[in-house]
Order: C-alpha cells, then structure tokens, then sequence
C-alpha cells in the first residue's frame, strides 16, 4: 500500500507538471503540419522540399522514344504529394540543348525517398549526352477539404446578371457580377465556369472564364459591363455560374499590390514561406559579351520584393531562336546576396561558353537560399512582383504594332498533344505572318458529346507559309474533365497593324 502511494506521489511530482508540455508541443506540430497543408492545398508553389536525387538512362538515341531505367525522388516534407512533373533538360555531345515535360505518375509519401521505374519519354529529338531534371510542379494528396480554402469552395456568387448572344457573336455580355470571399484567406487569378444545361437538367456545355484580380478575406468584389467570349451553343435551358479555381496566395502579396496597398496595415500571414521564384524580379539586364567561342557576360537588376534575404541565387538563361524555340539553356549561380525589400545590380555575371547562334535570350529566376528575414517591410517598400520572367533580343527593338483578325483557315492544326507536352504544332497557310494565336480546346465524352471547353493562348510568331510548334502551353484545369477525347481549333490571332 505505501508502495502504492509512492509511486503515485512520483506521478503527481515528476509527470503531472510536464503533461501541458507534452500536449502544446503535440497542438504546435499539428498547426505546423495544417500550416503546410494550407499553404499547398491548392496549389504547391513551394517545391523545395521535393528533391531529385537521382536517374539513369535505359534507353535514349535520338529520334527514338527514351525510357529512364529509374527516377528517385525525396519527399523531405510531412505531406503525400502525386502527379509530379519534371522539365527534361538535354543535351548531345556538341552542347546542343532540348527540353521537354515529362509527367510522373504514382505518389510519393511524407518523408520518404522512393524510385519511379521504367518512364518513358516523348521523341528524343537528339542522343542525350547531359542530363537535367528539374522538379516543375505536383499536386497535393489529402483525403478530406476539411480545411475550406479552395477557392470553389469559399468564393460565393452573390449576382450574375447577363446577356446571352449565342447568335451572332457567340458571347455573354455581363452587367454584373458581384461575388464574396468567405474565408480568411486570399486569392489571385479566379477562373469562373459558365455552365449550360438542357431541359431535363444535363450539362451542355461549359465556358471557362479568368478574373486577373485579387481578392481578400471576407472582400465583396464587383465586376461590371465586360464580356465572356465562346458562347458557341445553339440552344439551352438554363444557366448556372460557379467559381472553378483560384491561386491562394500569402497576404504580403495581396497587400503588396497596387489596388490593395493600404487596405490593411501591413502584416504577414502565418502561412507566409520563402518563395525566391516570386519574390526575386528580374527588372532588367545587359549582356556584356555575347561574342560566340567566348564566356558570356550578363549583368541583372533584380528586385527583392519580399521581407527574406536571398544568397546563392540560381539564374535560367535561355538562348531563343527568331521563331521562338528554344535551342539550349544554361544556369548561372550568383554568389551574392541581396537584402528585403531592395533593388541591386548583379554584375560580370558568366553563363558559360557561347557556342550556338542565337537571336533572343530568355532569363528567369530557378531558386535561392533564404538567409534571414525582417518583421516587417519598410515605408514606400515596393513589392510589385509582376514580372518573373525577361524576354531580350540581341539588339533592342520597337515592338511591332499588332491589331487583332478573326482567323479563315489562315492557321492549320497539323498536331497537338496536351498531356505529355502541351503542344500544339500548326501551319501558317497565308501571306503573312501571324502572331499570339489563341486556341479552343474542346474536350469530348465517350459519345463525342462536349464536356468541356477551354482557351489556349500561345505566344510568339508564325511566318508565312511555315510551321511551328508551340510547347509547355498552360492549359488550365483540363485535368479535371472526364474526357475521352479532344479536337483542337484555332479561334483568333493578331497581325501587323
């Protein structure tokens, strides 16, 4: 009995005290792990704890289909992720470069390191001689939205009023459209989905419209007098608007823009996360040296928008043909560090040998090493991050004066593909030349019946009478259909004025 009472007075003075530790730490992991999940439920932006940290070659001769014996992928974070996608990088023993997409299907668990095997690769259009994989996105694995902050979600129609010209000019021409963000989180870049529906309720059709704006938590916007293009359906019943998707984004980069700055004091989520990818913005640059068979030189002006310090920075610089193609890319690493919310030039920068002729350069930010942080941006601190990606000739330019045309078969679909590497390949059958094509593709059922309709917006010149294949065309939400198959057509384009 005295035993008894010892045992539980050493309870009561070692163990009881401690109890709350024990829990808090268990309710701190939890909210870390629900911060992580909020962060990347709806879009995974942050990919630096997915790393590739090794391949090797099955098979890869030009013009033949490659395979990878095995790609091993780490998983350092505490959340499942699927439907990973690499950018391919390779190039032939001269230093000729080629790039492609290749998805990976399968999922990866939390904190695991695991081997994808035997993936096969589109066409190789040369024999890889160096190899470089680079993680491009993925897609989150949870089991409930118990969180509600998806954007469909929590985005509510509260007015829709609209015209329908399903006659002549195939569009809806709205009066207004007044919605409400019922959650504490914001969002950028919703997509609205118009859906028709016949007499007995079935799905007809459905059109895909983007709003570019932002909109904060518990916000009411109001849209007025614009228009929906693609209203191509003779006849329906009834009309229904949802919200398809959103981008969540942190509250430094709502409160960051122009027609937010100053709607809250400023503030940062506890979501908030390092992103150099966005948080680094290239404002210029000028190439020191371009002469072919010597080290190239480029000098940067680049932006910190954001309140991190960043080292190590790792720059894409992409050699572009006239036509657009990409023909090699090579990376720069700069040992240099730049301060938040500041504004520096990176000078002497080298990009490696010049062995190819070129016409454009294309710079964009790959990563950097996040070193310290400040509580809060200064007065007047820009944080404008709406460029991460510079385009450049060899020689500056005046932009060519474009006007809009509605296209007669000027443009043929020669192929296309949309799930391995969002292309479209097309031929320019007219006199002149064609620029920034928009497409539609229309996803089919099993009875050929349209479930789905999106716009494909390409950028870049076709010259009379040539071909030419755009590639990594963004195709929003395609993936959510149930399709069985789809067909291509080519809608508008510009021209010279």
């Amino acid at each position: 009995m005295k035993k008894t009472n010892y045992v539980l007075i050493l309870i009561y003075i070692v163990i009881i005290p401690f109890m709350p530790i024990f829990f808090s730490l268990g309710d701190s992991n939890d909210k870390t792990l629900e911060n992580e999940l909020k962060r990347n439920i709806n879009e995974v932006v942050d990919l630096s704890d997915i790393t590739i940290t090794g391949f090797e070659w099955k098979h890869g001769t030009k013009d033949t289909l490659g395979v990878f014996k095995y790609i091993e992928i780490k998983n350092a974070s505490r959340l499942g992720f699927k439907n990973l996608k690499l950018n391919v990088y390779i190039y032939d023993k001269d230093g000729t470069g080629y790039k492609f997409l290749l998805p990976i299907k399968g999922e990866i668990g939390p904190g695991i390191k695991k081997k994808f095997s035997l993936i096969r690769t589109p066409i190789l259009q040369l024999t890889p001689e160096t190899t470089d994989l680079v993680l491009r996105s993925a897609e989150l694995v949870y089991e409930k939205d118990n969180l509600k902050i998806k954007a469909a979600n929590v985005i509510k129609i509260n007015e829709f009023k609209y015209i329908v010209d399903n006659t002549t000019s195939k569009i809806i021409q709205v009066e207004e459209l007044s919605y409400v963000n019922q959650s504490k989180s914001s969002f950028k870049e919703l997509i609205f989905s118009v859906n028709f529906f016949d007499a007995k309720g079935a799905l007809i059709k459905s059109v895909n419209f983007k709003n570019k704006g932002m909109i904060g938590p518990n916000e009411t916007r109001i849209d007025k007098n614009f228009q929906i293009p693609g209203i191509d359906v003779d006849y329906f019943s009834d009309i229904s608007l949802s919200v398809f998707k959103g981008k969540l984004i942190s509250d430094r980069e709502y409160l960051g823009s122009e027609e937010n700055r100053g709607s809250y004091q400023d503030s940062f989520s506890t979501y908030d996360t390092p992103l150099p990818s966005q948080d680094l913005v290239i404002n210029d640059f000028n190439v020191t040296n371009s002469v072919r068979n010597t080290i190239g030189k480029v000098d940067i002006n680049l932006s910190n928008t954001s309140r991190y310090q960043y080292k190590d920075i790792v720059v894409s610089v992409q050699f572009v043909t006239s036509s657009g193609n990409t023909i090699t890319s090579k990376k720069i690493k700069i040992n240099d560090s730049i301060q938040a919310y500041t504004q520096k030039t990176l000078s002497n920068n080298e990009f490696g040998l010049i062995d190819n002729e070129f016409d454009n350069f294309r710079l964009s930010i790959l990563s950097a090493t996040m070193v310290d942080s400040v509580s809060q941006p200064p007065k007047a601190a820009a944080v404008s991050n709406s460029r991460v990606l510079i385009n450049r000739g060899m020689e500056d330019k005046e932009a060519p004066q474009l006007v809009k045309f509605d296209a007669n078969y000027e443009l043929l679909i020669l192929n296309s593909d949309i799930n391995t590497l969002s292309s479209v390949k097309v031929l320019n059958v007219s006199d002149k030349k064609i620029f920034n094509p928009t497409f539609e593709l229309i996803l089919l059922g099993k009875g050929n019946e349209v479930v789905g309709t999106i716009l494909l917006n390409a950028s870049g010149p076709i010259n009379s009478k040539k071909e030419r294949t755009f590639r990594s065309i963004e195709i929003a939400n395609y993936d959510s259909y149930d399709y069985e198959n789809y067909t291509i057509k080519f809608v508008s384009g510009e021209k010279l004025k």
